[in-house]
């Protein structure tokens, strides 16, 4: 069961943010179930129109956001019924305008764990790289340098009880020299395990890693997990190395498997987040195509190679317990899994594959790989993946803030599923994966 919050939204002024203009009428928790039919809610009203609201949670948010539609629970209906009697009431006191009125849902308590910061040292750095994806660099520059209370302003607004904040993207994996990268990496996680400790119940962290050396990323890694307590790390894709930083170093050869080897000792995933294309890849591939660098393909399809790389090159067989996590709903395997899964079973393991890749595709997405909703709010999508890859591997994640906490979160909270999905995806599946305690609205 799950807290929502109901709001209704009065249009003020066009011009403002939307957000400035909704006002909470009511918290449902699911510790407010009311067991008698007869019983009815308690209405404490305050000048700005807010009540809480003691009753049953309400189910499928979204598909009944106006709670005009019929619903077969009794004490859902009652509690729906109550709440626009109580619109109806403000309408006529003239609180609010009736042609105005919206009402919503809003899951409180979830989970957001793609969600980037950046040292502040690097401003100028930042608003740079944000010249590649931001139409307002000066905002994004404040957004991502932020740890504190313009991200803490956001979740509250939207019902995010936890984010599990890394190092943006290129970050470490963009350095060559690997003393200058592990350096980096040191400095990045002792700054925001401070920033954490100021906001234990809010924020979380995955770990920065230079992936120069297997050994001297997973003794950082144990030193994050252990004494910061972190939940894991994220990596940005390949490491860069070589003498002009043109090499790539990949992690799915045997030479890693120290590293993955504590992954699993820690229990701890790793999330496997993408990274720009340089060097050599970046001019015959993508420089005369640079408007598909990013979000629009060059992400997908380096983490989609290098996540399949693990999967045949034997890194989840040698660990059977390791879990990757990857974004923006699968970087595109979920939609070519029958394709993959029909040419390893039917062809490439024929052919020799079977030496390494022991299992199915499907198995390691059900056993090994995560998937997250970051930067990918479209319900079509999410219903494709929960059909391949089930509800039960898939987590909430907003990608802020290269996007928004606006669309991610009142997407998700609108979008049609049952509630037990809305619950494992937002937040109940990733309380498993990072063995959670409580945090703000844990078990609204």
């Amino acid at each position: 069961m799950a807290g929502y919050v109901l709001e209704f939204k009065r249009n003020y002024n066009p011009s403002l943010d939307p957000h400035d203009q909704t006002f909470p009428i009511g918290q449902v928790h699911s510790s407010d179930i009311v067991d008698s039919p007869d019983a009815a809610p308690s209405i404490d009203s305050t000048p700005r129109g807010k009540i809480e609201l003691a009753a049953t949670q309400i189910q499928t948010p979204g598909i009944n956001q106006n709670f005009m539609a019929p619903v077969n629970d009794t004490t859902n209906k009652r509690c729906q019924e109550w709440t626009m009697e109580y619109v109806r009431h403000l309408v006529a006191k003239g609180l609010i305008d009736e042609k105005a009125i919206e009402i919503t849902t809003k899951m409180l308590g979830k989970i957001a764990l793609e969600e980037a910061f950046a040292l502040p040292r690097f401003h100028e750095k930042t608003k740079w790289w944000a010249g590649m994806f931001a139409t307002d660099t000066d905002k994004h520059t404040a957004e991502i340098n932020d740890v504190g209370p313009i991200r803490l302003d956001f979740a509250e607004r939207h019902g995010v009880g936890l984010q599990i904040l890394s190092y943006t993207a290129p970050g470490v994996q963009d350095i060559w020299d690997a003393k200058d990268a592990q350096a980096l990496a040191v400095e990045i996680n002792d700054y925001i395990a401070d920033k954490v400790k100021a906001h234990p119940d809010r924020f979380a962290a995955f770990a920065t890693l230079s992936m120069h050396d297997p050994q001297e990323a997973a003794a950082e890694l144990r030193r994050c997990v252990t004494q910061h307590g972190f939940l894991g790390a994220l990596v940005n894709d390949t490491q860069r190395a070589g003498v002009d930083g043109d090499d790539m170093i990949f992690y799915d050869n045997e030479k890693w498997d120290v590293f993955w080897a504590t992954c699993t000792e820690l229990d701890v995933p790793l999330y496997l987040h993408p990274r720009n294309p340089t060097g050599t890849i970046y001019e015959k591939l993508w420089a005369d195509r640079k408007w598909l660098i990013g979000p629009p393909l060059s992400f997908a399809h380096g983490v989609s190679l290098h996540v399949l790389g693990m999967v045949t090159n034997g890194v989840f067989d040698r660990n059977p317990k390791l879990q990757v996590i990857l974004g923006h709903l699968g970087e595109h395997i979920p939609f070519d899994m029958w394709r993959i899964n029909h040419w390893f079973e039917d062809r490439k393991k024929v052919l020799g594959l079977r030496e390494t890749c022991k299992r199915t595709i499907r198995e390691y997405f059900a056993e090994n790989l995560w998937i997250t909703t970051s930067g990918h709010f479209s319900t079509t999508t999410l219903h494709f993946c929960m059909a391949e890859v089930g509800a039960d591997r898939i987590l909430f994640s907003i990608d802020y803030p290269f996007e928004t906490f606006g669309d991610a979160c009142e997407w998700f909270d609108s979008a049609e599923m049952s509630n037990t999905d809305r619950l494992k995806i937002g937040r109940e599946n990733a309380k498993k994966l990072f063995k959670l305690g409580a945090y703000k609205d844990s078990t609204a």
